[in-house]
């Protein structure tokens, strides 16, 4: 650490080189991530690459409430436009551990906020709907029994 902020220091970093520390940190020390990402928002280099980086670490690490509360952020900054990444990543986590709840209302929050929907989001569209027709299969074949 105290070699990093010697050699930010003298040479300074950009944005680039915040994402591969979050990126590298993320499997060893997701506060490492985080620590790189409150420094990339100090020093105001955060970018929709920066936000859909540290939502992913936080995903892969099942920190999705702290994932949340990033892209909320991100939708706060008027410097940067919120990407589709960002929503891809952690909607497909979410779906990955059965974590359903929260995903109707990031789909939602796509259709209002007018992002453009890639070929990675209606896949996972599918995905969630087909996920939740077996549910909704699976109570009422409980009712008939």
């Amino acid at each position: 650490d105290d070699l990093f902020l010697e050699f930010e220091s003298v040479l300074g970093c950009d944005a680039k080189t915040y994402t591969i520390l979050i990126t590298q940190y993320s499997p060893i020390d997701i506060n490492k991530s985080l620590y790189y990402y409150e420094l990339c928002k100090e020093k105001q280099l955060v970018n929709s690459t920066i936000y859909s980086t540290i939502i992913l670490s936080l995903c892969k690490n099942k920190k999705f409430n702290q994932a949340f509360l990033i892209l909320e952020e991100s939708k706060q900054d008027t410097q940067n436009d919120v990407h589709i990444n960002s929503y891809n990543t952690l909607i497909s986590h979410l779906l990955k551990n059965n974590l359903l709840d929260p995903i109707s209302e990031l789909f939602d929050d796509i259709h209002t906020s007018n992002l453009h929907i890639n070929l990675h989001t209606r896949h996972l569209m599918d995905e969630y709907n087909n996920m939740i027709n077996t549910i909704n299969l699976n109570k009422a074949n409980k009712k008939e029994k």
